[in-house]
């Protein structure tokens, strides 16, 4: 249960990279052989990244556990003048739930995201049996997001872009005992009225 509504504690992640990148700018002849091939192009770049997760209770013992997690995630590329494959993407799963990954609007060389997720259990330390899995515990969560991903030097308040959601994750057994994991959000991005779905299902894990 703890760790399906984390309830204290942190954690932090840390990365920081040189990239050697040649990447394909069309074909043509190698004056040195006089053959024709592609033109690979560098977009070498140095890249940064921190991710961090904190928990705090929100209630007090007599109530119904209620867990907040603030999540930031922050990166930095070194150079903008190399090719949009290499910069971030802040859309679907690992960005703003509401916007495709792919977004247009949503992919530069840095990267400044927030959520919070407000979390309360449904029901936990049952055994309700579904088909062939037994499951033990149900969380229902609030989601808000913001943040962008951009170039340049400035990134001002009103080009922040917010996504809200629900969450439900559910935790048990399937009938080998094998602990199950399954969650479903749905997101939608600002001004925006159709969402975006998410189903993960995650076995045998520790």
């Amino acid at each position: 249960m703890k760790n399906m509504l984390p309830t204290n504690g942190y954690d932090i992640r840390i990365k920081l990279s040189y990239e050697f990148n040649d990447f394909l700018n069309g074909f043509g002849i190698y004056e040195d052989s006089g053959t024709f091939g592609s033109i690979l192009s560098p977009n070498n770049t140095s890249r940064f990244e921190l991710d961090l997760n904190k928990a705090w209770l929100l209630s007090k013992d007599d109530s119904p556990k209620v867990s907040l997690l603030s999540s930031t995630s922050l990166g930095y590329i070194s150079k903008d003048n190399i090719d949009d494959f290499f910069y971030f993407f802040g859309g679907g799963m690992p960005g703003l739930k509401g916007y495709t990954y792919y977004d247009e609007s949503l992919k530069g060389s840095k990267k400044i995201l927030q959520s919070f997720y407000l979390r309360t259990p449904i029901f936990k330390e049952s055994s309700i049996p579904i088909l062939s899995s037994y499951f033990k515990h149900l969380t229902f969560g609030l989601v808000l997001q913001t943040g962008n991903i951009y170039t340049g030097d400035t990134l001002k308040i009103e080009d922040f872009k917010t996504s809200t959601g629900i969450e439900f994750r559910l935790f048990g057994y399937n009938v080998y005992s094998y602990p199950l994991a399954i969650t479903y959000e749905y997101h939608i991005a600002e001004q925006e009225s159709d969402g975006k779905h998410y189903f993960k299902i995650l076995f045998d894990f520790q």
